[in-house]
């Protein structure tokens, strides 16, 4: 009778569980959705549209590299107590470069751009723009990243994938209906 009664409670909890991931209310383990959060459930499938100076150009099937981070600088110090120890501060910011891949060819302009920076004309490959992720099925905007000064570091073809990587000097997160962005730029 036990077993019986154990097995009730996992297929219970696995109908309710798969019943609220279908309905699409799920969140990862311990984030927090609030005002200005990004809540997209990990089933979602999603697409980034890159524009530039306000144009829009290709849609990508993946994108990595939104973010920054700090160097870490270490000097030792002597705690009230007496004790020597490392005090670590944020150090020199770093954006970190944006790839895009996509399954085939950029229209010609992306090569364009990217021609500029193998020719020495950086002013003029030096461009603002977006990326922003939408609905694979859909134009609903999840979120953007305005970035600024951005130039392609590298554009190749391997194997059907295409592979863009901008470089840029500042990013900032807007998310639809928050009025603003959430992230400083520099």
């Amino acid at each position: 009778m036990r077993g019986k009664c154990s097995w009730s409670v996992v297929v219970f909890c696995g109908v309710a569980v798969a019943a609220f991931l279908l309905t699409g209310h799920a969140r990862l383990w311990g984030q927090r959705v609030g005002e200005g959060a990004v809540a997209v459930a990990a089933s979602d499938a999603y697409v980034y549209r890159l524009e530039l100076n306000g144009q829009q150009m290709e849609v990508y099937g993946e994108c990595s590299g939104l973010g920054s981070g700090s160097d870490i600088e270490q000097q030792k110090v002597v705690t009230e107590k007496g004790v020597v120890a490392w005090q670590m501060s944020p150090g020199t910011l770093r954006w970190d470069g944006i790839t895009l891949k996509r399954d085939s060819l950029s229209n010609v302009q992306i090569w364009q751009w990217r021609k500029s920076v193998e020719e020495g004309r950086l002013a003029e490959a030096m461009k603002s723009g977006s990326i922003v992720m939408l609905g694979s099925n859909s134009s609903q905007e999840y979120a953007r990243w305005n970035f600024r000064n951005g130039w392609p570091a590298r554009l190749s073809l391997n194997e059907g994938v295409e592979e863009l990587v901008i470089v840029h000097d500042g990013l900032e997160l807007i998310v639809p209906g928050t009025g603003g962005g959430v992230t400083k730029r520099r």
